[in-house]
This record gives C-alpha cells, structure tokens and sequence, in this order.
C-alpha cells in the first residue's frame, strides 16, 4: 500500500557488504589458476576475453578484476581485449559502481603498486582510472529472471549467490550453464 515502504524494504534486503580484492585466497587462485587460461584462450582464438559480474553491487569485486586482468596483460605484454559486464538488481549500487569513486576506507586492501597505477587520489576519494572504467558496463540485471549473456568467458558471481536459498541457487547455476 506504501510504495515508499516497499523501497524501503527492497533496499535493506539487498545487502551491498563487498570489499576490494575481498577473499584474498580466492584473487591470488584466480589469478594462478585462470587469468593466464582467459588470455591463452583469448589469443588462440583472436577474441576479447569476456568477464560477467552479476550482483556487483557498489562494483569492488568487478574493478578488482579488471585490475587483475590489466596488470597481467601490463606485466606479459599482452594486446588481448578485456570486457567486463557488472549486473545488479539494485540501481543505487550500480549508480555508485558506475562512478568508480571510493573513500579510503574502502581502498584498505589493494595492494599500494595497484592503487597507484590504477586510482586517481582526489580529497580523500580514489578514483578508479579511465583504463580500468573504460573496460567495464553496468546494467540492471536480475539473475533469477533475465537470460544469461553469452559468449562469457568467467563468471564470478559469489556476491550474489551466497544470499540465495539452495533452490534458487541451483536454478541459477542451470541458468548460468
């Protein structure tokens, strides 16, 4: 009946709690493990690698990989094209994301060579810079209901699944596939 009500209550469902590089275990896998696959397989068959971030929220975990793709194409020398896609239900976070404006509360974890090469000190605000910005869209997206994008290379969307029911889980990894 309140419609005010409804957005409020839509707004604290919707939990935004990321960091950058948040799981270091989990970056320091990605990049042993895969980075350099995506870029072998982008260079065998000519074509951009393709990365989709469903649930992005306010967009560190999507920046953090395209800091950690840019920095191994950087240090191998790399020409392969880099794509990233940052989806959220939520359009206050992609309008945060999308910004790429951060505090420095929230920079705490990446490593000082990265925040130097790729933030812009501004006030007290870090500014993601235009070469990591230009790799990544934001768009509205709901991954229960909207078809999957195709033609994607890696999918990382432990944001967004780890606030799921099982069953709703399963239904989107069948999706995802």
């Amino acid at each position: 009946e309140n419609p005010e009500e409804l957005e409020s209550l839509h707004h604290d469902l919707l939990i935004g709690v990321t960091n950058f590089f948040r799981d270091k275990a989990a970056f320091t896998s990605l990049d042993e493990n895969v980075v350099a696959k995506l870029f072998d397989k982008a260079s065998e068959f000519k074509k951009e690698i393709r990365v989709w971030v469903p649930g992005c929220a306010t967009g560190e975990e999507v920046f953090s990989l395209a800091i950690l793709l840019k920095e191994y194409a950087r240090l191998k020398k790399l020409t392969s094209k880099i794509k990233l896609f940052a989806t959220d239900i939520n359009n206050e976070y992609l309008d945060i994301a999308s910004q790429g404006i951060y505090s420095s509360e929230s920079i705490v974890d990446i490593p000082k060579p990265l925040l130097t090469r790729y933030f812009n000190h501004k006030n007290n605000d870090y500014i993601i810079d235009k070469s990591i910005r230009s790799l990544i869209v934001f768009a509205p997206y709901n991954l229960i209901t909207d078809p999957p994008f195709t033609n994607i290379d890696l999918i990382s969307c432990r944001n967004a699944l780890i606030y799921l029911k099982p069953e709703i889980q399963k239904r989107v990894f069948h999706n995802l596939l």
